[in-house]
């Protein structure tokens, strides 16, 4: 009985089975393609390919159907198959009914000028005029020429309002021609007016990606992800969730970018974006070797695809495979060379391998172009400053500026190597050239009146700011110029009244009050500098560096209660903001609060996403507190993640060596050297453990080495200066750092050979820093530095001319005042009470300032007066030892002696050394005390 119940199953089911299939099998083509329509009108392009697809197999004829496969191969991403099929279609006697169809896959093959053809020649018949006018902005977007596609896009809009593909065309063309903040509002208005619209919802995530508001444009691109299925073609949702993929790979939702990977597979499996994605998201978890396999086989697959070897040549970097990634960078630049991002990346590589001529040639097409790209023109400086002001570098810029001679980058760049070669004339005469220019170039006129001050004299610079102040008046960038010549000349006053008279005319500019802030810092007029920056804050809550700058005047007068609340207000602000938790951490580091400052360095690092330079800005902040172990495992961190970043694997090293741990140290250093041949950072870090291993000869040999390259390399002649200063070979150590000052004038350089000269008791110990003084008059910090040099040497008044020049040219120069007050007191010179006094009048609270008038008086008799200023100096928290040895002394004069010796003794006991120990030992001894 149960073999006839199981057969007679098997028969019904075959029995209906043969029916279904008889009844699919008698549905005629005609039938297919009206069922291909109703899927087409419910959005399911897949049901409708595989209709037309059975319908054309038996009637190849039918040519409706043949169009509409055209159609729906477009949808689903296939243009070329599309293109197969209209071809397929018999030529039309008149006008083409498919003009329309084949106008849109020409815009999806990226054939946009045979487009821009067609639209042009389409009759209102063939394509509305809404349309002709959307594919037309398509087409002019595609050739570059972004204000007449935005034209196109307004018309369109303007035909037919509901048309969204118009007014996402303007939110795209206002993007690309800088208007960041229009773009969005549009896209926002958009959502509002079309909220079920998955294309609104993809334009707004789109430009909220480009401005890097992450969270926000996540949600926008979900919101229109749920949307897309049967609104948008398979190319547009490809694109969607590529984008949304980057969002959540910044956002570190790795599991997410995955599900929507899985989507991209199900909509296009196998296709190159969804590869390129696949090989992203191996690159956000660390896997470049996983990367790089999948890239290559990419590329390999489509050589033209310069996304993906511009994606190839960064995992090569990162996994250290510097010549390699130089190779694939190349090949995109050549591919795309307005590719700006693969230029400087291929620069830092050529930097890398230490070939800065190389980056040059990789820059100078950019910087044709480009020239107010700001992380361009810092790389372009970096890599000419490290090729050298020789006259390869020169030759150069000058073939470049030949080849290209309106370019203003190239002119500014070849003015700035003509400045670093000592040719500042010929810098001169180049800037000039551009003087006839109606609009002000803050760079080339700010350069122009350095090149004048050296080749011509301050007199002539002088007169060059005054010409700039005529010809652009109260522009900001002109009067921010000159306020910042007549600062660094010494003359404050003149700065602030230029800046103060702008201000009066435009009270609100935000340039202006930065310029006045900046010059009242320099000044050492704290009170005005946080005045000029809080009007500044007051107009724009939201300027961060404004804030940041009103943190540093609170730290500098010691309000860090009010510096804390602000950096957490901006940390609260704007979580995913580095600066203001890594301020708090330093400031945390500095109470010794290891467990506050781990939580901001913490919070700064996760914001990041564990970028490498945030990773190594926190490395850094322990290691310059002394915390050693915190600096080793955070940059052991660091290069777990990025391997390839020499600067980790350098302060790894630079940690190690603090914990005396000098062969995991040698490894470190050793490997960031691997990464980056011939790094003087490396080196120099090598050097300095070689010769801490007492192997001196081994450390200069290393350096020896690189000389044979690189012989006339200031930065290493420097490096050996300070091994052989370090090896107390103080001629040897004088005479490196002389060939480096004559290879590159610095200041820092003429100092270091005043150090080892006065350290080794050699010669002629002051000369350098008179040189340098004659040669830059207008160097008033160096003159400082000369006038304490002489004051060491015994030469008092020598240091008083110094002094009385700085005052000269800068009457309010604080510190030079107080400074001259002491040595005109300590030459019985009358004028020196009436200098201390006007020290104290710009001054009143700073200790060092009261101490010098209150000595003076009490010294002069004025005990009255002078002795409660000393006790006031004494009595502050950062008052030095010789502060309050003199209030003790002031007491001691005054009969007050038990309270003096009270005074002296807890000074001896509580410090080791300061300059008038001596002294105060002697005094207490007097009073009848011991130490």
């Amino acid at each position: 009985m149960l073999k006839i119940r199981t057969l007679m199953v098997s028969c019904v089911l075959g029995a209906m089975l043969l029916t279904t299939a008889g009844c699919d099998f008698l549905v005629s083509p005609e039938q297919r393609y009206e069922r291909a329509q109703s899927a087409v009108a419910e959005g399911d392009y897949r049901r409708a390919l595989v209709e037309l697809k059975n319908a054309l197999q038996k009637d190849p004829e039918l040519l409706p159907a043949r169009a509409l496969l055209a159609e729906v191969a477009l949808w689903l991403g296939d243009p070329t198959n599309a293109e197969a099929e209209l071809n397929k279609l018999p030529k039309p006697s008149g006008a083409d009914p498919h003009l329309e169809l084949r106008v849109r896959i020409d815009l999806a093959l990226g054939r946009f000028a045979p487009a821009l053809e067609k639209v042009s020649a389409a009759s209102v018949e063939q394509i509305e005029p809404a349309r002709a006018a959307l594919y037309r902005g398509f087409a002019l977007q595609g050739l570059g020429r972004t204000a007449e596609a935005q034209q196109a896009f307004r018309a369109s809009a303007a035909a037919d309002p509901a048309l969204i593909d118009a007014q996402v065309g303007i939110i795209d063309t206002l993007a690309a021609q800088g208007d960041a903040q229009g773009a969005l509002a549009l896209a926002t208005q958009l959502t509002e007016q079309h909220p079920q619209s998955a294309l609104s919802w993809y334009s707004q995530g789109a430009i909220l990606a480009r401005a890097s508001r992450t969270e926000e444009a996540e949600k926008a691109l979900l919101k229109a992800k749920a949307l897309a299925e049967k609104q948008l073609e398979a190319t547009r949702q490809v694109s969607l969730l590529s984008t949304l993929i980057e969002m959540q790979l910044v956002a570190r939702n790795i599991d997410a970018a995955r599900a929507n990977l899985d989507a991209m597979n199900r909509i296009a499996a196998g296709s190159p974006l969804a590869a390129l994605m696949s090989a992203r998201i191996s690159m956000a978890t660390n896997d470049y070797l996983a990367a790089a396999s999948g890239l290559r086989r990419l590329v390999n697959a489509a050589p033209q695809f310069t996304q993906a070897r511009y994606l190839l040549g960064v995992t090569l970097v990162a996994q250290g495979n510097l010549e390699q990634a130089s190779q694939e960078l190349s090949q995109v630049v050549q591919q795309a060379p307005q590719n700006l991002e693969a230029r400087q990346l291929l620069a830092q590589v050529r930097m890398r391998l230490q070939d800065p001529d190389g980056a040059l040639r990789v820059l100078v097409p950019a910087i044709e172009t480009n020239a107010d790209d700001s992380r361009l023109t810092t790389l372009f400086e970096g890599a000419r400053a490290a090729a050298g002001a020789d006259q390869q570098t020169i030759d150069t810029l000058e073939k470049a500026l030949r080849d290209a001679p309106n370019s203003r980058g190239l002119q500014i760049q070849l003015a700035g190597a003509y400045v670093q070669a000592g040719s500042a004339d010929k810098a001169v005469a180049l800037l000039r050239r551009g003087e006839s220019d109606p609009k002000i170039d803050p760079r080339r006129e700010a350069l122009l009146v350095q090149a004048i001050s050296v080749a011509e004299g301050p007199a002539a610079a002088r007169a060059q700011v005054q010409t700039l102040l005529n010809k652009y008046g109260s522009e900001p960038a002109a009067v921010g110029i000159a306020a910042g010549f007549y600062a660094r000349s010494g003359d404050l006053d003149k700065g602030r009244a230029l800046l103060n008279d702008a201000l009066a005319k435009n009270p609100k500019q935000p340039e202006l009050l930065f310029a006045l802030a900046r010059v009242e810092w320099t000044a050492r007029r704290q009170d005005a500098a946080r005045a000029a920056l809080q009007r500044l804050i007051d107009l724009d809550p939201t300027n961060t560096g404004a804030q940041l700058a009103m943190v540093e005047v609170e730290l500098a007068q010691g309000k860090q209660a009010a510096a804390t609340s602000r950096l957490e207000a901006l940390h609260k602000a704007n979580p995913k903001a580095i600066e203001p938790p890594l301020m708090l951490a330093r400031m945390a580091l500095a109470k010794d609060d290891a467990k506050r400052a781990d939580g901001f360095i913490n919070a700064a690092v996760e914001a990041s996403s564990k970028r490498g330079d945030v990773v190594n800005a926190a490395g850094l902040l322990y290691l310059e507190s002394g915390r050693f172990d915190q600096a080793q495992a955070m940059f052991k961190d660091g290069t777990a993640s990025d391997a390839g970043n020499p600067l980790l694997w350098l302060n790894l090293g630079r940690a190690q060596l603090g914990l005396n741990q000098r062969g995991p140290a040698r490894e470190s250093l050793e490997k960031a050297l691997s990464l980056q041949p011939e790094w003087l950072p490396a080196i120099g870090a090598l050097a300095f453990l070689e010769v801490q291993e007492g192997n001196g000869s081994a450390a200069l040999n290393r350096i020896d080495a690189l000389k044979q390259t690189r012989p006339n390399n200031p930065q290493l002649l420097a490096l050996e200066g300070e091994v052989y200063t370090v090896l107390q070979k103080y001629p040897e150590a004088s005479r490196a750092y002389e060939a480096a000052l004559a290879i590159r004038p610095a200041p820092e350089l003429a100092t270091k050979i005043y150090q080892v000269r006065s350290a080794g008791k050699l010669p002629n110990a002051l000369e350098p820093l008179e040189r340098w003084s004659r040669a830059h008059p207008d160097d008033l910090s160096f003159r400082t530095l000369l006038a304490d040099a002489y004051i060491k040497s015994g030469e008092a008044r020598q240091a008083i001319a110094q002094y009385e020049q700085i005052v000269q040219r800068q009457p309010k120069h604080v510190p030079s005042l107080n400074n001259l007050a002491w040595l005109y007191h300590e030459q019985r010179d009358p004028r020196a009470l009436a200098t201390a006094r006007q020290a104290h009048l710009l001054a009143p609270k700073v200790p060092a300032i009261m101490d010098t008038l209150g000595w003076i008086l009490v010294d002069s008799g004025q005990s009255a007066e002078g002795l409660p200023l000393l006790e006031q100096a004494a009595a502050a928290a950062n008052a030095s030892a010789d502060i309050k040895y003199h209030y003790a002394a002031a007491l001691a004069r005054t009969g007050a002696k038990a309270q003096a010796k009270e005074q002296l003794t807890q000074l001896l006991a509580g410090q080791t050394t300061f300059d008038n120990r001596a002294a105060a030992q002697r005094l207490l001894t007097e009073l009848g005390g011991q130490e």
